[in-house]
């Protein structure tokens, strides 16, 4: 019994490393493509922004976005279907979801222990889907801090 716990504390960094791959992979694909808009904000220059954020920007390890915007309702309708195909199998639980009727909101996170590993935000209108995935070593505390 002891020797399976060591292996699974063992194992813990591997699985936290891998549960924004699939993110990361969409994120890689999008770069550079027509239609699509990526930002990634790496650690480094999180601890350069402003003091007031320091609190919550400390624990951030990185932020990656991306938007796409297409008048054309397939096209946004395939950008989305694939993020909720990707977000259903990537073991992240639904925090907050919210639909009006024009603007969808759901906000996934993946947590270990009382620490919140990973946030995305995925916000879906008609011609437009912002993806926002937040990874670090966060509260909920830190999260509210942070106005998406």
């Amino acid at each position: 019994m002891k020797r399976l716990i060591i292996l699974l504390l063992m194992l813990s960094p591997l699985a936290a490393s891998a549960q924004n791959e699939a993110y990361k992979t969409l994120f890689d694909e999008c770069v550079g493509r027509d239609g699509y808009s990526t930002v990634q904000v790496s650690k480094q220059m999180l601890r350069m922004m402003d003091s007031d954020y320091n609190l919550a920007l400390a624990s951030i390890d990185g932020i990656m976005s991306i938007t796409f915007s297409s008048d054309d309702s397939a096209a946004a309708a395939a950008f989305r279907k694939r993020c909720d195909q990707m977000l259903d199998r990537s073991g992240l639980s639904v925090m907050v979801s919210t639909n009006d009727g024009v603007q969808a909101v759901k906000i996934y996170t993946w947590t270990v222990e009382d620490k919140i590993k990973e946030v995305i935000v995925v916000t879906c209108s008609p011609s437009e889907t912002v993806v926002v995935d937040v990874v670090g070593d966060l509260t909920l505390k830190q999260i509210s801090r942070l106005k998406f």
